[in-house]
């Protein structure tokens, strides 16, 4: 049984995108961590006793299918980066990005993959039979390997079957950020989980018991509900080839997912351009009270055309060094266009209803504050993951609130000597 554990190169923040050209990200149609399975690990890798990440990226055509995925950052095994591209290709899908007419679009999605073979394989309580001899190609493998390779086999005489249990897709894939309990959300339990489950002859859990705690109650009996409620094994067979119980062994770590930022009514966000005399130019991008991740230069250098374009009715210069500010300013109830500014366009605006737990319910495009060719439609992308201020419990009306949000774009003109190497605070 070989183990894979997914994770992802962070993306660019959502404003990121909604500042440059498309309107919508792409996003991967379920956990990529399920479309890898023990039986995909490649041979001639176990047998060398290779371990590894793959770092790719993909690149998702408009029908949301990867046309193209190069490595990115190798494992030092030929095998596991082949293997990683292919199995990508073959099994992902995602929802494709789409520009600002809402069309889909070509995009690119990053991806790491770690391949790890796992210390020992589910085993049993009888003494074990002797093991049949060994190749002289068994021989030359690494003793890690060999040892794995002789538990395995000596489970599998030990219960007379002709096949052991096999999960069917990855365990870690069935588990969620929505599935942590709430009340360990609040303690800030964190921690891993061992698990022994009884699979029936039907590919189902019928037992599971804790082997290793976590220390948090609430995490260890998630474990198990989630795992006895959703995962599916192909059963172990006898001698006769009937299917019969086993034993699986599984590893559960929970880590608290980042939060999406707090976000109060009266403020503005900010992403700010620096436009050097030479060199790339660099992005930043502030919340009220918090300071979202640096955006990278690759992705800022896109949106610089973009934003150029939509200023381009002002007539500047554009002489380095400057600054261009995307603003997005939100004010509970109607908000107006600030005073006229030579140096700022308004782009959009739209209506946000926000609902008494402080979560976004509904978003809608302001039509006659869409200028300059943005439908306003962009503003809303990204909008459910923010999330307000609760309505306190003792608000006996608890109504729903709307929030205007204006987006504009403003050019700053620097002196000769401004720094181009660091993004304004």
């Amino acid at each position: 049984m070989a183990a894979m554990m997914v994770s992802r190169a962070p993306p660019p923040a959502h404003h990121a995108s909604r500042a440059s050209s498309t309107r919508a990200i792409k996003r991967a149609k379920g956990s990529l961590v399920g479309l890898f399975s023990a039986e995909d690990y490649p041979n001639d890798a176990l047998r060398r006793g290779d371990e590894g990440t793959v770092g790719v990226r993909l690149t998702i055509g408009t029908d949301g299918r990867t046309s193209r995925c190069a490595v990115t950052a190798s494992s030092h095994s030929p095998s596991l980066d082949a293997a990683t591209c292919r199995i990508l290709t073959e099994r992902a899908g995602f929802a494709p990005a789409r520009d600002r007419r809402g069309k889909p679009t070509i995009d690119h999605y990053a991806q790491r993959i770690t391949w790890q073979i796992p210390e020992s394989s589910p085993s049993s309580s009888s003494s074990p039979p002797p093991s049949p001899p060994m190749t002289s190609a068994e021989r030359a493998i690494g003793e890690k390997v060999i040892q794995r390779a002789l538990a395995a086999m000596s489970a599998l005489n030990a219960r007379g079957g002709t096949a052991v249990t096999r999960a069917k897709g990855s365990l870690v894939g069935l588990f969620s950020a929505e599935d942590y309990p709430t009340d360990a959300l609040r303690r800030g339990d964190e921690g891993t989980v061992a698990v022994q489950m009884l699979i029936g002859a039907d590919g189902r859990v019928s037992r599971c018991v804790v082997t290793t705690s976590s220390h948090s109650p609430s995490l260890d009996a998630a474990t198990c509900r989630i795992l006895t409620e959703r995962a599916g094994f192909t059963p172990a067979r006898n001698r006769d080839g009937k299917p019969t119980t086993d034993h699986y062994s599984q590893r559960i770590t929970w880590r608290i997912p980042a939060a999406p930022p707090i976000l109060f009514a009266d403020t503005t966000q900010a992403l700010v351009m620096m436009v050097p005399v030479s060199g790339e130019p660099a992005c930043t991008l502030n919340f009220t009270g918090a300071q979202a991740p640096t955006i990278s230069k690759a992705d800022c250098a896109r949106m610089l055309p973009n934003w150029k374009s939509f200023l381009s009715i002002l007539a500047i210069d554009f002489v380095a060094p400057y600054r261009i500010f995307s603003l997005d300013e939100m004010r509970l109830g109607d908000l107006l266009p600030a005073t006229p500014d030579p140096q700022r366009t308004i782009r959009g605006g739209a209506a946000l209803t926000i609902d008494p737990e402080g979560k976004i319910s509904d978003c809608r495009p302001i039509a006659a504050l869409s200028l300059n060719g943005d439908d306003g439609a962009s503003l809303c992308d990204g909008k459910s993951e923010m999330r307000f201020p609760a309505l306190p419990a003792t608000d006996k009306l608890r109504a729903p609130r709307t929030l205007t949000m204006i987006r504009s774009l403003r050019y700053e003109a620097l002196p000769p000597t401004a720094s181009g190497t660091t993004p304004p605070k």
